[in-house]
């Protein structure tokens, strides 16, 4: 099995630099079409690094999509978001 690499072009790398601390990695993974692992290493290849304030407003974004979409939260998380 070969591995074929996905190069990152410059609207890519724009949009991950813009957009990083808005979205989980997963969720960037998604819209990006790449794996979690690519945008991990992609952000680190680029000195990028979420702040807390950034991982906060992701939780927040899940939580509301969850709400939204009408699932039904464990308490553990729910804690989670608390902090």
């Amino acid at each position: 099995m070969v591995n074929m690499r996905k190069l990152w072009i410059d609207k890519e790398i724009e949009f991950l630099e813009n957009n990083y601390n808005d979205f989980s990695n997963t969720e960037l993974s998604k819209k990006m079409d790449r794996s979690v692992s690519s945008i991990e290493k992609k952000l680190k290849s680029l000195g990028l690094k979420k702040s807390s304030k950034g991982l906060s407003m992701s939780k927040n974004y899940e939580y509301r999509l969850m709400l939204s979409e009408s699932y039904i939260l464990p308490d553990f998380y729910i804690q989670v978001l608390k902090r």
